[in-house]
């Protein structure tokens, strides 16, 4: 059985988990329950808000269009917020699509400034996940684990929603990744310092990730959410195998890498960077049988470049500099 609302995945002999609760430990966004209401807003253009901000209800509205339209001196102020609103969400926490065409009902949600206390997160959470599981079955996809090699032997993949996150969420549990960023300790954001978005900068390789996860001295940091506090989901099945996986974290249990058979391991251990070959994507994802869940082994490096190519090609780092701007007016 997969796990529908979580990604488990080891580093070295380490299982590690992320799901909505360590989602919202990294982005601080609202990770409530949804409310009944809160799918009653209009799901076609043509409704009151697109109308006021967009003045039609015709066409393909983009982020590129929003953007265009903060730039405008003369915009009529009210209209700012709403749109910066807009920028921050579908273009940043939410993303659901390539060209970024906007999401009528986010856009009718976000012209009133009470959706601040909508569940984001769980929101953004539903539409980070899923590129990283195997699809579900279809007529089409019969076979979901093949279909999800498939996708990871791809040149590059689209990832949508927020996946930065899952980087945040790798940093602080593998704190030795930091020693491996280029200025590290600065702490500088982009509102403070615009022109760090300007360029693009590779701060891990495949090769420090390797390095890291060989090192004898390797420590793991996961705090184990009690269960009363964890985020809820209906509908949500619990899996004995996983159950007892987390108890055997909860002990403080120290596990091998042979408690995690499967997977990919040819390029562990290389100690020349070039060895390391982009095409073991094709091979790197596992059913394991002793605890039912989706293995994705070894595979943190392929994350990362998951989630680097997501924010390089789709622009996300010019949306959010450009709505934060507005943002302080």
């Amino acid at each position: 059985m997969i796990c529908k609302f979580e990604l488990w995945f080891t580093f070295g002999r380490h299982p590690l988990c992320f799901s909505l609760d360590e989602f919202h430990g990294v982005t601080g966004l609202n990770g409530g329950s949804f409310d009944v209401g809160d799918s009653e807003a209009d799901e076609a253009p043509g409704s009151t808000m697109w109308n006021k901000l967009f003045d039609t209800t015709l066409g393909d509205i983009t982020l590129s269009h929003v953007l265009e339209m903060l730039r405008n001196p003369f915009l009529a102020r009210w209209k700012r917020v709403p749109l910066a609103l807009i920028a921050l969400v579908d273009g940043i926490a939410c993303c659901n699509n390539k060209t970024l065409k906007l999401t009528p009902r986010y856009v009718e949600m976000l012209g009133d400034i009470e959706s601040l206390v909508y569940p984001w997160g769980r929101e953004s959470f539903l539409a980070t996940l899923p590129r990283f599981l195997p699809p579900p079955v279809s007529k089409v996809i019969k076979d979901p684990v093949q279909a999800m090699r498939i996708r990871l032997s791809q040149q590059t993949t689209a990832c949508y929603g927020f996946p930065l996150a899952l980087q945040l969420f790798a940093f602080e549990a593998l704190p030795q990744l930091l020693c491996k960023i280029p200025d590290g300790a600065r702490t500088t954001t982009f509102l403070e310092d615009p022109t760090a978005c300007k360029d693009i900068v590779t701060i891990l390789s495949v090769h420090d990730i390797l390095v890291i996860e060989a090192d004898v001295a390797l420590s793991v940091h996961v705090d184990m959410i009690p269960e009363r506090e964890r985020h809820m989901w209906l509908g949500e099945v619990e899996e004995d195998r996983v159950t007892r996986l987390v108890e055997m974290m909860r002990s403080g249990i120290t596990f091998k890498l042979e408690d995690f058979s499967g997977g990919d391991r040819s390029f562990a251990t290389k100690t020349k960077k070039k060895q390391v070959d982009v095409c073991l994507r094709t091979r790197n994802l596992v059913v394991e049988p002793s605890t039912a869940v989706i293995y994705i082994h070894v595979n943190l490096w392929l994350l990362f470049a998951m989630t680097n190519h997501h924010l390089e090609t789709a622009d996300q780092r010019d949306p959010l500099k450009q709505a934060g701007e507005h943002m302080k007016i």
